[in-house]
């Protein structure tokens, strides 16, 4: 990693330093409210990381107007593409926090209540992977566009369509079918470039968005 892009990402970190706590407090509880109960436990990872997401996000957009981010970086001899790919980078590098600490939750609750609680489920965080980088394809973009309010809203609605068609995905019986006749592994690599895939995509749009946005 570049030494500026490594200083971006670090100014990133430290603007969400006050919410990392609550971030963090999500994957440490949230999995204690979902007993075992069929595909609830593997959904459960996933919409915790997406209430972390839309949180986190919506924190970068409050540091940003609270403190002039972008007019700050924009003074500053700092590539904007350098800029969005920081932002990026800070946010998948929170998930990858996030999901350490939910599967140590995880973890923690089956050993303590193994008739309540099941053992992480790790095919599941390749669609969590997946999942983040559609709503991060959404939710980044349209910040850049419209204000934090609207951008917010906006968010809410795709994070629950989002879910809901995850949820009619995974209902659906010949889709079930096939994915059971399918290796794990071949599945996860084909979740994986398809997250690879997503991310490049808004990484690019959001650099286009925002070497034309004014400060």
């Amino acid at each position: 990693m570049k030494p500026q892009l490594f200083n971006l990402v670090k100014m990133e970190l430290y603007s969400a330093k006050k919410y990392l706590m609550w971030y963090f407090l999500v994957p440490i509880i949230y999995p204690a409210l979902i007993r075992y109960q069929a595909n609830l436990s593997a959904l459960s990872y996933l919409v915790c990381i997406a209430l972390v997401g839309y949180i986190l996000c919506t924190g970068f957009a409050q540091s940003d107007e609270k403190y002039k981010t972008g007019i700050m970086l924009n003074t500053l001899p700092v590539k904007r593409k350098d800029i969005i790919n920081a932002r990026f980078i800070s946010l998948y590098l929170v998930y990858v926090g996030i999901t350490l600490v939910h599967i140590l939750s995880k973890t923690i609750l089956h050993f303590a209540a193994p008739h309540l609680y099941d053992a992480m489920n790790f095919s599941v965080i390749p669609a969590g992977i997946v999942f983040v980088s559609l709503f991060n394809a959404v939710q980044i973009p349209l910040y850049y566009i419209f204000d934090i309010r609207k951008s917010g809203i906006i968010s809410i609605i795709v994070l629950f369509c989002l879910f809901a068609l995850i949820v009619h995905f995974l209902e659906q019986a010949w889709i079930v079918a096939i994915l059971v006749k399918m290796d794990t592994i071949i599945i996860n690599f084909s979740l994986m470039i398809v997250a690879a895939i997503i991310f490049l995509i808004a990484s690019s749009i959001s650099k286009i968005i925002y070497k034309q946005k004014e400060f």
